[in-house]
């Protein structure tokens, strides 16, 4: 009587131990996932002003006025996603 009580303490002592570790793995798996999705997105803002900047239009001088509110914007902008760039640059190099 007292084998069949060590084997289910046993056994349920393996079931805990197995249950935590996938409880573990799923939360790394979690943090993975938001860590792509963050950074899909901060990468394809990049990849978007990125071609905005790249735009030769600058050389034409008529519109200044128009052409400083879009850098004042552009700069805003810049500003406003500092903080999702370096919480991306840093959790991929922490």
């Amino acid at each position: 009587m007292m084998n069949i009580f060590i084997y289910f303490f046993h056994r349920r002592d393996q079931l805990w131990a197995a249950t935590e570790q996938r409880r573990k793995t799923l939360a790394e798996s979690k943090q993975l996932h938001q860590f792509l999705q963050n950074h899909y997105e901060v990468f394809s803002w990049i990849q978007e002003k990125m071609q905005i900047a790249s735009d030769e239009s600058y050389k034409d001088p008529s519109n200044l006025k128009r052409k400083m509110q879009k850098h004042q914007a552009f700069e805003a902008e810049l500003s406003a996603n500092k903080g999702r760039v370096e919480a991306v640059t840093e959790v991929s190099v922490g």
